[in-house]
Formats: C-alpha cells, sequence, structure tokens
C-alpha cells in the first residue's frame, strides 16, 4: 500500500524521477566540444573509479567469476556500452526532449521483445492499440513542420531507436539468467565491460582530444558520472523494492514529461505544438502498459 511507505522513499522516488529527466540534458550539455565517446568513457571511468573507492572501503571483491560474466556482458557490452555509446552520438544533433521521449519507449521495445521473441508475455489488442499511439507519436514529432530535419539528425534518429532497442533487449537477456548479482555488483561489472568498449569507438572515430572543457561541460560530466551512473541506478533498485511495479512504471511517464520542461528552460529547446501532441500520444501508449500489463501466456 502506498500509505505505508515512508517520506525516506518517496524522496528516492523523486530522486529517481529528478535523474532520470535531467540525465539527457546533461548528456548534450556534456557533448560540447569533446568527441562523444571520449566523453562517455570519461563519464564511465569516473564512475568506475568512485564505485571502486567504494569497494575497497567494503572490502568487498569485485564480481568478476564465471557465473556473473553472462550478466556483466548484458549489461555492460549492449545495455552502457553499444547502447549508451549510441545515445551520445544521437546527443551531437537530437535535442534532450527528443533523446528523453525516444528513450522513454524502452517498455514497449521490452514488451515487443517479450511478446514475438521470447513468447513470455501476450499482447492483445490493446496493447498493439498503446505501441500504435506511441509510433503515432513519433511520427508527429519527427515530422514537425518546425523542425527541418537533416540527413545527420535522421540517422541520430533511428541510432536513438536502435539505442533504445538495446536498451531493451539488455533487460531482456537480464531478466533470464538464472544468476542473480547485487546492484552494485551489476553496475560495477557493466562499467568495467562498458568502459572498453566507447574506449574502441572513440579510437575508431579518430581518438580526438579537445583543447580544453568548458565549466560547464566539466560539470556534466561529473553529474552524469555521479547520479547518472551510481546514484541513479542504485536509487532505481531501491524503487523496485519498495514501490509496487505499476507504481515504478510511472518513472517511465513523469520523467519524459519533465524532460521537456528542462530542455524549454535550460537549453532554449523550443516546444511546438507537433512536440506537445506527440509526446502525449507516446505517454497514452505507455499508459497503457502501466494500466494494462501484458500477461503471461498460459
Amino acid at each position: 500500500m502506498l500509505t505505508t511507505i515512508s517520506p525516506t522513499n518517496w524522496a528516492v522516488f523523486a530522486g529517481v524521477v529528478f535523474i532520470w529527466s535531467t540525465t539527457p540534458l546533461a548528456i548534450v550539455f556534456s557533448s560540447v566540444g569533446i568527441d562523444p565517446y571520449l566523453n562517455l568513457t570519461l563519464r564511465m571511468g569516473l564512475s568506475a573509479l568512485l564505485l571502486g573507492f567504494w569497494f575497497a572501503y567494503q572490502q568487498r571483491s569485485l564480481p568478476f567469476y564465471r557465473a556473473a560474466m553472462p550478466t556483466h556482458l548484458s549489461v555492460g557490452g549492449i545495455g552502457i556500452g553499444l547502447s549508451m555509446s549510441l545515445v551520445y552520438y544521437a546527443a551531437q544533433t537530437l535535442p534532450s526532449s527528443w533523446i528523453a521521449l525516444i528513450f522513454g519507449l524502452a517498455p514497449l521495445f521490452t514488451a515487443m521483445l517479450e511478446g514475438l521473441l521470447f513468447r513470455s508475455l501476450r499482447l492483445t489488442l490493446i496493447h498493439w492499440l498503446g505501441i500504435l499511439l506511441a509510433t503515432a507519436g513519433l511520427w508527429l514529432i519527427f515530422h514537425d513542420p518546425d523542425h527541418h530535419l537533416s540527413e545527420h539528425m535522421t540517422l541520430a534518429l533511428i541510432t536513438m531507436l536502435a539505442s533504445t532497442f538495446f536498451h531493451a533487449l539488455s533487460a531482456s537477456l537480464v531478466k533470464r539468467l538464472k544468476h542473480k548479482l547485487a546492484p552494485v555488483d551489476t553496475v560495477m561489472g557493466g562499467l568495467i565491460i562498458a568502459i572498453p568498449i566507447s574506449f574502441a569507438f572513440w579510437l575508431m572515430n579518430g581518438a580526438s582530444l579537445p583543447e580544453s572543457l568548458t565549466p560547464s561541460v566539466q560539470a556534466s560530466i561529473l553529474y552524469l558520472a555521479v547520479a547518472g551512473s551510481l546514484a541513479g541506478f542504485l536509487l532505481y533498485y531501491q524503487v523496485l523494492a519498495v514501490f509496487s511495479a505499476t507504481m515504478s512504471s510511472f518513472i517511465t511517464l513523469i520523467a519524459p514529461s519533465l524532460a521537456l520542461i528542462w530542455g524549454a528552460l535550460l537549453n532554449e529547446e523550443p516546444i511546438t505544438f507537433a512536440l506537445l501532441i506527440g509526446a502525449s500520444l507516446i505517454l497514452l501508449g505507455l499508459t497503457i502498459f502501466i494500466v494494462k500489463p501484458a500477461d503471461k501466456p498460459r
């Protein structure tokens, strides 16, 4: 019951919403004047360093035994290394609000993977209506007359959709693994796997180094390392442990909505009529999956 949840846990819920809603804007801010893959490598490297201090303080061993490797490869290789590298590429072109809305589609991608590929869920007509509404919302945003899409922007949109798919795929794969890890072990193992991947992308992209980083870029990278990669992930697991699955899912509705506001207030990103209608359709599609979750097949 929600009435039995303590104010501290409500604060944790609000903290996750805030972090998730500001992460896309922070990614955009951190991408100014620096190679996107070097940017991501610095963020994850700092996160791993901070978490390493915690492991040393707790005298906790690194979770790199054989049974844990499938989790690390799914989380670090697909969910962080590949998915986040694509996000950072897209962030060079797309507004933060678009990034938030597209990444917010992850529950729909997960549902389609579970229903069509893994056959663990049964999608009904109402669920396909939700997918159709979200698709229509995306179409409206992509065909906004106030935004003329360049070739680079179209590629960024496709890249962002691919990133969301890989994020959902990672979650579905981890869900199927019998060996479960503590959240802190999952984060650390994932980061160790993901850092070489983003570093390799940086090398393939020319390995350019910035002449200098502005204070806002430095602050954004630090915020993403501490809040986006560590606090956000660990607090989200606390939310899942305390709140119902339905209530936890509302984060995917609230965060993109707030991201539109942050982008408009802090980065002068225009909120056009097509964006509002498209975002409303996407959020309505997500709401259907939250209010009526897909059933397990009998």
